[in-house]
């Protein structure tokens, strides 16, 4: 009995070496599928125009590509020329390209097929995709869908950020990246910062920071590019625009010292004015004007415990009572006026 079932093992064995190698099909998806994807596919294609259509997909590392080609669906008088396959700087992906120059209009789905074998496996993976042809002449315009605003401040000052939330309806299956720019302002282009866009329900909101640096009126305009698989188009837009207003700085005491001895000068004299200022305004900087009459002192500036002090140079150039004044300041923040008043002798 033994001996059957060795000779039974033998025979087998020998069946098997002699039968030819086959091909397995690999199956879509599983971990050595090629994951093909269309690469920067346009929302529509015009008659005549010649356009470059790339694919990424994965490569076997051992394994060799085989075929690479498009197909368009029955019956569709179109074609995908010089087809070309060649590694990425990935060595685990490969791109094929292919000019395509449509003919006709009309809606086409197109697919791609990649396949790959190494002697003993091969390996089939394809993608597809829905795309439209229009005639030559200016695209179809998005329709377009009217947003909303909503912002977190009624008021707007100088120097205090406002965010900016914007509701649009949603329309088709994807979208593109928002924009809000600004198309008129007081102090240049300006930017609103940090936009994003997330779906709610049947809306997308998308937010923007925006922080004004000049009063006046600002003006913006809004658009979310949507689409569907067809290439149906929207855009959701909106003009709008808000009103800033400086804040009204705080007054603060800012005081001359008085001068020592008589403040009284011959013509032709000069006389060295002081003023002070809080330190605990001065600290943050600031920026200060003498009256036309006096030159300031350059140099350090002295301080103490209490007080920054400036000084300038009055030049007594004529007879009669001069006025000297001082204006410390820093903008939209704080303000304070000194007076001194000298008598020039002939």
């Amino acid at each position: 009995m033994k001996f059957w079932v060795r000779m039974a093992l033998a025979f087998a064995l020998l069946v098997g070496m002699a039968a030819p190698s086959t091909y397995a099909e690999a199956s879509s998806p599983s971990p050595e599928s090629l994951f093909p994807e269309y690469q920067h596919l346009p929302d529509y294609f015009v008659v005549g125009e010649t356009y470059k259509l790339e694919v990424r997909h994965k490569h076997i590392g051992w394994a060799e590509v085989k075929k690479a080609e498009f197909a368009f669906s029955e019956g569709a008088k179109e074609s995908v020329e010089h087809v070309e396959t060649v590694p990425t700087e990935d060595p685990a992906y490969y791109q094929t390209t292919g000019e395509f120059t449509p003919k006709k209009k009309g809606k086409y789905t197109l697919t791609f097929t990649i396949t790959e074998e190494d002697g003993y496996n091969r390996w089939v993976d394809s993608v597809r995709a829905d795309i439209r042809v229009i005639d030559a002449g200016l695209p179809e315009p998005p329709e377009e869908v009217q947003s909303r605003l909503t912002s977190s401040a009624s008021t707007f000052e100088i120097g205090k950020e406002v965010k900016f939330t914007i509701s649009t309806t949603k329309k088709g299956t994807k979208f593109e990246d928002a924009q809000i720019v600004v198309t008129k302002s007081p102090a240049g282009m300006g930017e609103v910062r940090k936009l994003k866009t997330v779906q709610r329900s049947g809306t997308y909101v998308t937010t923007g920071y925006f922080t004004p640096s000049r009063e006046g009126d600002y003006h913006f305009h809004f658009e979310l590019p949507m689409s569907d698989e067809h290439g149906k188009r929207w855009e959701g837009v909106l003009d709008f625009s808000i009103k800033v207003k400086a804040p009204k700085p705080k007054n603060i005491r800012v005081e001359m010292v008085p001068l020592v001895g008589k403040t009284l000068l011959q013509d032709g004299g000069q006389a060295v004015v002081i003023a002070k200022i809080p330190k605990s305004y001065a600290k943050k900087g600031y920026s200060f004007a003498w009256s036309d009459n006096v030159k300031p002192m350059s140099g350090p500036r002295l301080q103490d415990s209490s007080y920054e002090y400036v000084a300038g140079v009055f030049q007594a150039e004529a007879a009669g009572l001069h006025h000297v004044s001082f204006k410390a300041y820093r903008e939209y923040e704080w303000v304070g006026e000194a007076y001194l008043q000298i008598q020039v002798d002939e």
